[in-house]
């Protein structure tokens, strides 16, 4: 547990302090709890704590630099463990467009700069030039104890647009060298115990130097007590992802099926077929210079059931033309009566959302299908009063589609997405996106070859495994 971490590095001081090497011994040895278990079972292949919370991350690793630096005053290393380093760099691959970490699980607002003082003994004993930015620029305690000079600084780091996977740890980073600087993590991660989320193949998104689609991690009063925790933070409703039957869903991992990106296009695909019974769902993101492209194919041969598309995203208000009604979700079932403001329509055709702030505002473009019922309001985001604007895109049936387009333009600016269709193929399915004088499609191959084409030119492409 995250608390073991702690008593670990309480039982190394301690026992040196007193000088007890059975103390030593086992908070370092002790089977099943001690610090060398803990790297070797606790954390994902890339260096994530287990829990998939960045919050409880850094909490954790606070703890075992502790333990460490504890170690190495004792004349016993632990910081040549290998995996240890990925903790310090594993949050730099995960930066979003303005530093912040992904609020997945219970965190609040997890950063880059979280490196900081528990990055001055790792650099010390690393000289990793990647942690060097994340440090103190003034002097403090640490970069004094430790000896480290500011002026021997290199110069910032600025990583370069890159997309990646970590399968093990279960996330995707989607980054494109556009004007927006837009940036998603998508997430298919082992569920993260009684810290983790319900909240496969859900997303977050950056873009403008600020957050956009909003995960709301758990409420800054860190009310885990309280039922809001269980009926939102916690549960599925809160997230960018599908809801089914107005339930969450059970505690599972999804599974990466396809992963291919370049500096202006990126995508991925993931399914997950336990977290409601009977019901497969994938998911594809496709991230271009300009917008976010979601597509969810789900499936139930042997029973109808309600899909609920859920996206919150940062702003003032949400506005949809074909939601004017005032809603009552008072009736809904646990976690729907958080959502205020709620107006509701439906729709046979294409739906269009906007996401209204005075620096960015967000258009979401979804494809048409009847019947669809549309509901906008807002929902919690730090706190109750902390309001993050939401959409829900509503069908019923034996099986949905849901394609939208996340388009965040600065201003007064007008959105370049004027339409988005998808058609099947045999057992491809092709998605179009009429952005401007520019149409882009999308085709992804039932054996999960993918192409992106922009105008006649093929922009990115990936075979199936094997192909």
């Amino acid at each position: 547990s995250n608390w073991q971490t702690w008593h670990n590095a309480a039982m190394l001081w301690g026992g040196a302090v007193i000088g007890d090497e059975a103390w030593i011994r086992k908070a370092i040895e002790q089977p099943g709890q001690g610090f060398a278990f803990q790297m070797s079972v606790c954390l994902s292949i890339e260096g994530m704590w287990y829990e998939n919370s960045w919050g409880y991350h850094f909490y954790t690793l606070d703890a075992l630099v502790e333990t460490c630096e504890g170690a190495r005053r004792l004349g016993i290393d632990l910081w040549g463990h290998p995996n240890l380093k990925k903790m310090f760099l594993l949050p730099i691959r995960y930066a979003m467009a303005n530093g912040s970490l992904p609020r997945f699980g219970d965190d609040v607002n997890a950063s880059t700069q979280r490196i900081g003082s528990l990055g001055e003994p790792a650099y010390l004993v690393y000289r990793e030039p990647l942690l060097v930015p994340y440090l103190s620029k003034t002097p403090t305690l640490e970069n004094i104890m430790l000896g480290r000079k500011i002026e021997s600084q290199a110069l910032e780091h600025k990583p370069s647009p890159i997309s990646e996977v970590m399968p093990s740890a279960g996330h995707a980073i989607l980054r494109t060298a556009g004007p927006a600087g837009l940036t998603a993590a998508f997430t298919f991660s082992p569920y993260g115990g009684g810290h983790g989320h319900y909240d496969k193949l859900s997303f977050v998104l950056f873009g403008y130097q600020r957050e956009l689609a909003v995960d709301p991690g758990r409420a800054a009063s860190q009310a885990y007590r309280l039922p809001i925790h269980k009926h939102w933070y916690k549960a599925t409703i809160s997230h960018n992802t599908v809801v089914i039957d107005e339930q969450s869903q059970e505690p599972v991992a999804g599974t990466l099926r396809l992963f291919a990106g370049n500096d202006q296009y990126a995508a991925v695909v993931a399914d997950c077929d336990t977290a409601y019974k009977g019901v497969a769902h994938r998911r594809l993101l496709v991230m271009t210079p300009t917008y976010l492209l979601v597509f969810d194919r789900l499936d139930s041969p042997d029973k109808e059931h309600q899909f609920d598309w859920l996206y919150h995203n940062r702003g003032t208000r949400a506005q949809c033309d074909a939601a004017m009604d005032p809603a009552d979700l008072a009736a809904e079932p646990p976690g729907y009566q958080h959502i205020r403001n709620a107006r509701q329509g439906t729709s046979d055709g294409r739906i269009r959302v906007a996401f209204h702030d005075e620096s960015v505002t967000t258009h979401m473009t979804v494809a048409g299908e009847a019947p669809t019922q549309v509901v906008v309001g807002d929902g919690p985001g730090s706190s109750i009063l902390d309001r993050v604007p939401l959409a829900m895109i509503r069908r019923t049936g034996r099986g949905a589609r849901f394609v939208a387009v996340i388009e965040p333009v600065t201003g007064s600016a007008k959105p370049s997405v004027s339409s988005v269709a998808w058609r099947q193929e045999n057992d491809d399915v092709i998605v179009e996106v009429v952005s401007g004088q520019n149409s882009e499609s999308v085709r992804l191959a039932g054996d999960l070859g993918i192409e992106i084409r922009s105008g006649q030119k093929t922009v990115l492409a990936s075979q199936p495994a094997g192909g």
